[in-house]
């Protein structure tokens, strides 16, 4: 199984969509899925509850799959609003949907690595982190 979870519902049909946390569970067994992808999700959620979840949804994940999570780095963006009009950083923060935490890369790779060892951590073009993990 393929999952993506997100706001956006995938154009591609070969993938389960859930973006309601809460279904989760009635759509993926445990270990079921071979591939996640999070994708600009984990701000639905306040700050405290992000272990919560990253625990969640790895639990979903098969041995050798992988999980790969899309995001906005809470340092990138304060060092791009020292250069940007506020109406700018406004669009990107609330960009069509209200968020409720911040986080940096470096955060939610120390989540991340209770469940999963680190493949990949980059910063996408347009800024956004971008890390791959693969349960052992």
């Amino acid at each position: 199984m393929r999952l993506i979870i997100s706001d956006t519902q995938p154009i591609d049909d070969d993938w389960t969509y859930v973006q309601d946390i809460s279904l989760l569970d009635i759509f993926v067994e445990n270990c079921e899925a071979k591939e996640i992808v999070v994708d600009f999700f984990l701000g639905n959620f306040w700050f405290h509850q992000l272990e919560e979840v990253i625990d969640v949804i790895c639990r979903k994940l098969r041995l050798g799959g992988t999980i790969t999570i899309n995001d906005m780095d809470f340092d990138f963006l304060v060092n791009k609003m020292e250069s940007e009009p506020i109406q700018n950083i406004n669009n990107i923060v609330f960009a069509e949907r209200a968020i409720k935490s911040f986080y940096t890369v470096e955060y939610i790779t120390s989540l991340l690595e209770k469940h999963v060892k680190i493949i990949k951590a980059f910063f996408d073009d347009n800024n956004n982190f971008v890390l791959v993990g693969e349960k052992c």
